[in-house]
């Protein structure tokens, strides 16, 4: 018996549908990643660090540990969202915000972890930042990595459901690159590591500046001195760099 040309396109149809309705699960994956992702500095500079969540579904908690090598960095401070992690019934006690913020500068780790009631976080959320202080004396390549905070059988990210998202979360770390200035000064700008500052990277600063931290066009990549606003002396920073394809390569 043959197939009628309507049944065979209402098929299709449907198997299209189903289709449809599976990428989005996909493309939703979460993942957590630092920014800036690349970041050159001077001997002693400093970089703002955001931990950056995306694909989040009715989040409750997280749970984040942050690895850095002590030779080249050190943290100044670090902080949670507290717009998002806080329990706001026990606002203004400081437990609103708990656990505080581990911050372990021998070994060269941050942990972060942060609970609220419902309703859950979706979408894309800031977890929290870090201030480096990179050093005075060591060059190099120094590699910030990410993880969950507590390992299984400890659960870090759970949904309202109780949906646990830890084995599906991919985590991407970042690479700060310092640099002595006597022999080649850093290319701040230089936000994609391509060795130079050309109009992509003057892109990215435009649409930062001007800014403080809360601005929907803030940018920890273009606040160079890490104070929590892209402001004049950070276009400063940039108008020297720009356009420079001289910048040093990582020691």
């Amino acid at each position: 018996m043959s197939m009628k040309k309507g049944t065979f396109l209402g098929m299709v149809f449907v198997m299209f549908l189903v289709l449809a309705m599976a990428v989005p699960a996909v493309w939703a994956q979460p993942s957590v990643s630092l920014n800036p992702s690349y970041a050159q500095r001077n001997l002693g500079g400093k970089v703002r660090m955001h931990i950056e969540m995306t694909g989040a579904t009715e989040l409750l908690s997280m749970g984040v540990k942050v690895t850095f090598p002590t030779d080249k960095l050190q943290v100044e401070s670090a902080s949670k969202n507290t717009e998002v992690w806080k329990f706001e019934e026990l606002e203004p006690d400081p437990l609103a915000y708990a656990p505080e913020i581990e911050i372990d500068n021998a070994n060269g780790t941050v942990t972060m972890i942060g609970g609220r009631l419902k309703p859950g976080v979706s979408g894309d959320v800031l977890l929290g930042w870090i201030v480096f202080n990179c050093s005075d004396t060591n060059t190099g390549a120094a590699s910030v990595t990410i993880s969950l905070a507590n390992p299984s059988p400890y659960d870090n990210f759970v949904r309202e459901d109780g949906t646990v998202d830890d084995g599906s979360i991919v985590f991407t770390g970042a690479t700060i690159c310092i640099v002595d200035p006597a022999i080649n000064p850093a290319c701040e700008g230089d936000f994609n590591g391509d060795g130079a500052v050309t109009m992509p990277d003057s892109l990215v600063f435009r649409s930062a500046f001007p800014s403080v931290f809360g601005d929907p066009n803030y940018n920890p990549a273009c606040d160079f001195n890490a104070d929590g606003a892209v402001t004049m002396p950070d276009s400063l920073v940039f108008r020297t760099d720009f356009p420079r394809t001289d910048c040093p390569s990582c020691p």
